[in-house]
């Protein structure tokens, strides 16, 4: 039962393999929670935000407007939903949907 926890665990220590020798190579992938569609779609909706200005940039503290950013992130959003079609849930295409058509009022709102 030992061998196998050991197995899980990834190695810290740097690993021979050829031109990559003392890199460090992990012998398992991390154990990361999926991001779930609708987490991933608010954070281009968040940054669409951002560049409009109705949210302050956490990175720089800064209140910007970029109008020509949130219309590609739209863009972005507009694309997925096409690319998706027919794959989403109920709820996610409710969230993608309204979450297009606030930003788009928004936009027009900036100009």
């Amino acid at each position: 039962m030992a061998e196998e926890s050991d197995k899980r665990k990834v190695s810290a220590e740097p690993q021979t393999l050829g031109d990559n020798a003392g890199v460090y190579i992990p012998t398992q992938e991390p154990s990361n929670p999926k991001l779930a569609f609708g987490d991933f779609v608010m954070s281009l909706g968040t940054s669409a935000y951002v560049s409009l200005g109705k949210i302050q940039d956490p990175a720089f503290g800064q209140m910007e407007p970029d109008i020509d950013a949130a219309s590609q992130i739209v863009e972005i959003l507009e694309m997925l939903g096409e690319k998706t079609k027919g794959n989403l849930d109920k709820e996610e295409e409710k969230l993608l949907g309204g979450l297009l058509y606030e930003l788009r009022i928004a936009i027009v709102e900036s100009r």
